[in-house]
């Protein structure tokens, strides 16, 4: 019995003697929980703003695209209404050289004695000059033409100014557009970027892009994707107007003839030919230019000679045209599209408008031959966003978690004491349906086809954006 005490005694004094060691231990292992606690917290709120943040910068580099798009397409609306309103006057030049033409030929057919049935056209078999001939000699066919002229001579002249006028505002529009275009884009991204933060601190887009295609085409010059054409420089506006204008074959071309079947030897009796000439073009850049005219010619077979005698009778001579004066010449009547006798008068014109049109460095990459191998142009912008590191949900942000003491050493330090993400859009050519004729569009500002989409960020851009961020941590 005394042995069992004796044992139970020491036993007793070993559990004193240990008593208080496992709290040291206890407390290591809490404060490596807390630590752990802490990494985890700071590592889910790091990792949510880093989704954030990405989001954010994708958001903000593709309303940067879509406004690339969107002023690229404005552009070429606002061309196709230029060449629209070009095409416009070349018409009203065109009916204006006609009306007068129209009427003078009334005051000539006279001399074809078309009243009756004996008349020249019919006794030279000029058939496709007959009905008209008998049309315009009758009274009411004589009014009616001569009302027609009245009524184009005083709405042609007017309806130039009106072209004028749209011509005017759209190259105003262009202007405001162009120049005005980047410090929009950039309150735009900033909206943005706000806007998927919004009442969760402060966001920032730098000012400077990392790359901007839009600005700097080639990338080691000033020169942007997109620049304004004026002078001599507006030959592909003028080349693509003419051939607006030839789809009119009115004004491409007013001409027909009308004659005798026979040949002027071929039986001993007068042979007749009408020739109705008249067209429209453009002359150089600042004047549109229509000509209208009929030439009556009567042949007879000389048989003493041998040869054909004949004469030549103007049955209708007419022109108009709209050109840009000169501050030296002089201004006439006929400068304000007034109706008279004359047979041609001239109106006030600026000339083909300048245009924005993509930089000859872009064009380059399009080919002529659209079965040709194709580099599209492409417009890109890469951005960076970034988020201060007080303005993050975390431990050392805006969290109110806040380590002490010793656990202050398992707080992570961000990169220059914030948190960046780089994002890309690109701006390209692409018509969503196909072409009912089949053929191929090519990438350019008259052509309103271009869209955004977000890209993969270059190597380039991302280093540029660790650049920023290692310069800001030194």
């Amino acid at each position: 019995m005394s042995i069992c005490i004796h044992r139970a005694a020491r036993v007793r004094h070993a559990c004193r003697a240990q008593c208080g060691q496992a709290l040291i231990h206890g407390i290591f292992v809490l404060m490596t929980g807390a630590a752990a606690l802490l990494f985890l917290f700071n590592t889910g709120q790091l990792s949510s703003e880093k989704t954030r943040l990405v989001n954010a910068a994708d958001a903000v580099a593709y309303s940067a695209g879509a406004m690339h798009a969107r002023v690229l397409n404005f552009h070429a609306y606002a061309n196709r209404a230029l060449m629209a309103n070009e095409v416009a006057i070349a018409q009203m030049v065109s009916l204006a050289s006609w009306g007068r033409y129209a009427q003078d030929h009334v005051d000539h057919v006279p001399m074809m004695n078309c009243k009756s049935q004996y008349s020249v056209p019919v006794a030279l078999a000029m058939v496709s000059y007959i009905p008209l001939c008998y049309a315009i000699s009758n009274p009411a066919g004589a009014q009616g033409v001569s009302a027609a002229n009245q009524v184009i001579q005083a709405a042609a002249p007017l309806a130039v100014e009106a072209a004028e006028l749209a011509k005017l505002a759209l190259q105003a529009a262009q202007l405001a557009a162009n120049e005005e275009f980047i410090a929009a884009r950039q309150a735009v991204m900033q909206e943005v970027a706000d806007a998927n933060y919004a009442g969760e601190g402060r966001i920032t887009v730098d000012a400077e892009a990392l790359s901007d295609s839009y600005r700097n085409v080639d990338g080691s010059s000033e020169a942007g994707a997109v620049r304004r054409y004026a002078g001599d420089d507006r030959a592909r506006l003028r080349d693509a107007v003419v051939a607006a204008a030839d789809k009119d074959g009115f004004v491409r071309q007013r001409a027909w003839t009308s004659s005798s079947p026979w040949g002027c030897s071929a039986v001993p009796m007068p042979r007749g030919e009408l020739r109705r000439t008249g067209g429209t073009s453009l002359i150089g850049f600042d004047e549109w230019r229509a000509v209208d005219n009929a030439l009556f010619r009567q042949e007879v077979w000389n048989t003493a000679k041998w040869t054909c005698d004949g004469s030549e009778t103007t049955m209708g001579d007419a022109s108009q045209s709209a050109r840009v004066r000169r501050d030296d010449e002089g201004v006439s009547e006929g400068d304000f599209g007034t109706a008279g006798s004359a047979s041609s008068t001239e109106w006030r014109y600026s000339g083909l408008p300048s245009f924005f049109e993509l930089a000859e460095t872009l064009l380059d990459e399009v080919p002529d031959d659209p079965d040709a191998s194709r580099r599209e142009p492409r417009i890109r912008l890469a951005v960076r966003v970034v988020r201060d590191k007080a303005e993050t949900a975390s431990s050392t942000g805006r969290a109110s978690i806040r380590p002490q003491g010793r656990l202050a050493l398992f707080q992570g330090s961000e990169a220059g004491d914030e948190l960046a993400a780089v994002s890309t859009s690109e701006v390209s050519f692409s018509r969503p349906l196909p072409r009912a004729d089949g053929r191929q569009e090519l990438a350019s500002l008259f052509n309103p086809f271009w869209q955004a989409r977000l890209v993969a960020s270059s190597a380039a851009d991302i280093a540029a954006a660790r650049k920023r961020q290692t310069e800001k941590t030194r």
